[in-house]
């Protein structure tokens, strides 16, 4: 049983990553290369910087029951020099490691830009707005975001607070009382 347990998990594994340079493709016949690779680069940033921005920044603010404005807090934060220099750090590691990944679901980043780079350029970008803007009520979606991924209740209203006013009135208060 842990023979074929191993058989299948190896195979699937592979299958998964596969499917990933499939996609790639796809959005490079649709998109062109270059934005495919740039946004390959920013979902790696924000995946590795958003731990840090949740556990440091927003649960304190939700554990006290207020709701700041998570996209623009998660941008201030990626945009931060301190945050901006690990993760500047960060790409160059995995843009220039080349790990063994049998055991990972997608392959390693700087894998996909080199299957991307080796795929035909695909047509220039016609639109270069960030996916965000193109959403509307962005305050209703990370409300609907929160309540799915943290498991906030619907009942449960939290109180909207700024990222200008969550230092003086959540933060520093907690890290007092601590």
């Amino acid at each position: 049983f842990r023979a074929y347990a191993n058989l299948f998990l190896r195979i699937s594994l592979e299958v998964s990553r596969r499917q990933e340079y499939l996609a790639d493709a796809l959005a490079v016949r649709i998109v062109g290369a270059r934005p495919c690779v740039e946004a390959l680069k920013r979902i790696h940033r924000a995946g590795a910087a958003f731990p840090a921005f949740a556990n440091e920044e927003l649960f304190p603010l939700l554990n006290a029951d207020k709701r700041p404005p998570v996209a623009e807090g998660f941008a201030r934060f990626m945009a931060s020099p301190l945050a901006s220099k690990a993760l500047a750090r960060r790409m160059s590691q995995d843009l220039s490691a080349r790990p063994e990944h049998r055991g990972d679901t997608h392959p390693p980043l700087a894998f996909r830009i080199d299957a991307i780079r080796g795929l035909a350029a695909g047509p220039e970008a016609k639109d270069d707005r960030l996916a965000i803007d193109l959403l509307k009520d962005l305050d209703a979606l990370e409300a609907l975001v929160l309540q799915f991924a943290i498991g906030i209740p619907k009942s449960v209203q939290l109180a909207k607070i700024s990222w200008d006013d969550a230092g003086a009135q959540v933060l520093l208060p907690q890290w007092r009382a601590s």
